[in-house]
């Protein structure tokens, strides 16, 4: 876990300045407008807030539960380094712009901000990102809900494999008193 999360940072710190793409000043500025638009700097938060919730999992299946101060330590060095590489070193515009580069054109960034622009737009950035919350959380309690569907298969499954191999271990010595 620790390596995922310190490949997950060292990607991100790295892609931007990894890429020689040239963007027009233009299509930065519809890029800026869009990021703006749509909150990408929460973004930071919500890594911070994800490498703390990582962190403090480690620790606590190291070391058992975790103090509050310390989780508080974390979450805030953690909010402050996110923040200073990612907004005040502009890393995560650096690495939005070559996205939105990559996969839109001028035209495309255009159509995308007259769509935010207009009313359904400006509902749609104020309500995606609740939709996007509640799903995610009826999802991940439906899947809670499928835990004992999913351990009864395993244990079935497992269940078939132990028979087999029974099976294949009786055939086995069955072959060898033979001999």
């Amino acid at each position: 876990m620790k390596n995922r999360i310190l490949c997950l940072i060292c990607c991100l710190l790295v892609s931007a300045p990894l890429s020689a793409r040239t963007i027009p000043e233009d299509k930065r500025v519809l890029i800026d407008e869009l990021l703006e638009m749509t909150g990408a700097k929460r973004a930071s938060n919500l890594m911070a807030n994800k490498l703390t919730q990582e962190l403090v999992q480690m620790l606590a299946a190291k070391n058992g539960s975790v103090d509050r101060a310390v989780v508080a330590i974390i979450n805030k060095e953690a909010q402050t380094i996110m923040y200073e590489e990612f907004i005040l070193n502009n890393k995560l515009y650096d690495v939005m712009y070559d996205l939105y580069d990559e996969y839109f054109t001028l035209d495309d960034m255009r159509e995308i901000l007259k769509f935010y622009r207009s009313s359904t737009g400006q509902r749609a950035l104020r309500f995606l990102p609740a939709i996007q919350q509640r799903s995610m959380q009826i999802v991940r309690e439906y899947a809670v809900s499928l835990s004992p569907k999913i351990q009864s298969r395993i244990q079935g499954r497992l269940k078939e494999v132990k028979t087999a191999l029974d099976e294949a271990e009786a055939q086995s010595e069955g072959k060898q008193s033979e001999n």
